[in-house]
C-alpha cells in the first residue's frame, strides 16, 4: 500500500497469493508488473501459475510457451525446460508442445555435460586440479567473476594447459557468455581425440539452440479482468523509468531481470 507502483513488491504479492490459492487475486496483482515488463520471466511464470489456478489452462499454455521462448532467447535453458514441462502437462495431446519438450530436455542434458568431465582434459598436476576444482565451486556459488579471474591468472603461468582451457570455457558458459567460450573450445578440438565429437556438440549447442516462434499472449483485459475490475492494459506504462543507474538496477532486480 505504501509503494503501489513497485513492480517487485507486486510480484511478491502475486507469488504469495498464488501460494495461498488466491489465483484471481494474483492476476490483479500481476497487472502492473505485466504492463511494465511483459517479457520478464518471473512475471510470465507467475502469470502462468495464476491462469492455471484460475481454471484457464488455454491462457496458461500461451503464457508458458512465451516463457519458454523468452528463456531460450536468454540461453536460460533450465527455465525453458521447466516452462515446457508445465506446458506439456497442460497439453498432453499437443504433438508440437511434446516435441519441443523432448528437444529441450535433450538439449539441457547435453549442455549439462561439461567439458571438464571429459577424460582428455583431466588435470595433469595438483595446481591445475586445484584451479579447476576451485573454479567449479566458485561458479556453483555464483562467484563467477572470481572464478574467471583465478582461471585467467593460472593461464598466464600455463598458457597451453588443456584442463585450464576447458575450465575457462565452462566459466564463460556459466556467466552467460557462450560466444566467448567458443574460441577456448576450438583450442581443444585438435587434441580431443575420440572425445572430439563431445566438444563439437557443445560448441554447436552454444552457437544457437532451436528457436521458438513468439506465442500470442492472452490479453489481460478481457473476461477474467472484467470480473476483477482491472484497468485496461493500453493505458501505458505504470512506472516512470528511474533516472539513475542505481535506481534502474534496483528496479530490474526487483522485477527479476538480473541480466
Amino acid at each position: 500500500k505504501v509503494s503501489p507502483e513497485d513492480v517487485g513488491l507486486n510480484l511478491d504479492v502475486a507469488a504469495s497469493r498464488v501460494a495461498q490459492g488466491e489465483h484471481k487475486s494474483a492476476l490483479q496483482a500481476l497487472q502492473k508488473a505485466f504492463m511494465a515488463g511483459p517479457k520478464e520471466p518471473r512475471t510470465l511464470d507467475l502469470l502462468g501459475r495464476a491462469f492455471e489456478g484460475a481454471g484457464q489452462p488455454d491462457r496458461a499454455l500461451k503464457v508458458l510457451l512465451e516463457l519458454a521462448r523468452v528463456c531460450a532467447d536468454r540461453k536460460e535453458h533450465p527455465g525453458e525446460n521447466d516452462a515446457l514441462r508445465r506446458a506439456a502437462a497442460l497439453a498432453p495431446d499437443d504433438a508440437d508442445v511434446q516435441s519441443r519438450l523432448a528437444k529441450a530436455e535433450d538439449r539441457l542434458g547435453r549442455l549439462e555435460r561439461k567439458l571438464t568431465s571429459l577424460s582428455f582434459v583431466e588435470p595433469n598436476d595438483e595446481r591445475e586440479l586445484r584451479v579447476s576444482v576451485r573454479a567449479d565451486v566458485l561458479v556453483r556459488y555464483r562467484f563467477i567473476d572470481r572464478a574467471d579471474a583465478e582461471v585467467r591468472a593460472a593461464l598466464v603461468q600455463s598458457p597451453d594447459s588443456l584442463p585450464l582451457f576447458a575450465a575457462m570455457a565452462e566459466v564463460l558458459v556459466a556467466a552467460g557468455r557462450g560466444e566467448e567460450s567458443i574460441p577456448w573450445m576450438e583450442r581443444l578440438v585438435p587434441r580431443a581425440g575420440n572425445e572430439r565429437v563431445a566438444v563439437l556438440d557443445r560448441m554447436a549447442l552454444l552457437r544457437g539452440a532451436d528457436g521458438m516462434a513468439p506465442a500470442s499472449l492472452p490479453s489481460m483485459d478481457d473476461e477474467v479482468d472484467d470480473e476483477l475490475d482491472v484497468p485496461d492494459t493500453d493505458a501505458g506504462p505504470v512506472i516512470e523509468e528511474p533516472t539513475t543507474p542505481e535506481r534502474r538496477g534496483d528496479r530490474c532486480a526487483a522485477a527479476g531481470d538480473l541480466a
